[in-house]
């Protein structure tokens, strides 16, 4: 996917995981968006990224505690699973 946009010159938008200097991994949400010369040709890329770990590590917490409330209000017929 990022080598097509990156191959065409066209910016694009990612989130992707990458290798903190610690090891641990991080997300990153990335704005990537094509520089070009004088005449147009395409000379690199440059990139804004946001840390996103910590909301993709809750998005995930949540996603988990919907799937346990759902789990449970199975076996209770006085309540539905909630709607996503």
């Amino acid at each position: 996917m990022l080598a097509g946009f990156v191959a065409s010159g066209q910016g694009c938008r990612v989130r992707l995981p990458r290798r903190a200097q610690g090891g641990h991994e991080v997300w990153l949400d990335l704005d990537m968006f094509p520089l070009r010369d004088a005449r147009g040709a395409l000379s690199g890329f440059t990139q804004i990224g946001t840390g996103v770990t910590a909301q993709r590590r809750n998005r995930l917490r949540l996603e988990g505690a919907r799937r346990k409330n759902d789990a449970l209000c199975c076996a209770c017929s006085t309540c539905t699973p909630s709607s996503r």
